[in-house]
């Protein structure tokens, strides 16, 4: 195993965090504090762990989407439509099999009531 394989395989969780904070780019908040960098970083350390305990794949998982669309929006109106932004911050990290998070998608599910297919933004009041 040659140095920089050495390197790779020992920071695998930093790798992959610095990797998915770059990806997320502007979900990635300014004021995210080094120790809540530290926590993103061993959330994808639990990832690495779970893929070697396993024995396959599994990846970091956004609860909230970053860009996030409603299954029951799209069921109502057949429109994808941006209904959330997530954040790329420790509590909406988790680590889940790849195969989990590629079902889940984009998705996001919520009790919020299916809107009619008239519905507009003239009923909110301000």
């Amino acid at each position: 195993m040659t140095k920089d394989q050495r390197y790779y395989a020992r920071n695998a969780a930093k790798r992959m965090a610095d990797s998915a904070a770059y990806r997320a780019g502007d979900a990635v908040p300014p004021w995210l504090t080094a120790e809540q960098e530290a926590a993103n970083i061993a959330v994808y350390q639990q990832v690495v762990d779970l893929s070697e305990i396993a024995g396959g794949p599994f990846a970091g998982d956004h609860f909230v989407p970053l860009v996030g669309i409603s299954r029951k929006t799209w069921l109502a109106t057949r429109e994808r439509k941006q209904v959330v932004c997530g954040l790329h911050v420790p509590w909406n990290l988790r680590a889940i099999s790849q195969d989990m998070n590629r079902e889940k998608k984009d998705w996001f599910d919520s009790d919020w009531p299916a809107p009619s297919p008239d519905d507009g933004d003239d009923d909110i009041p301000w």
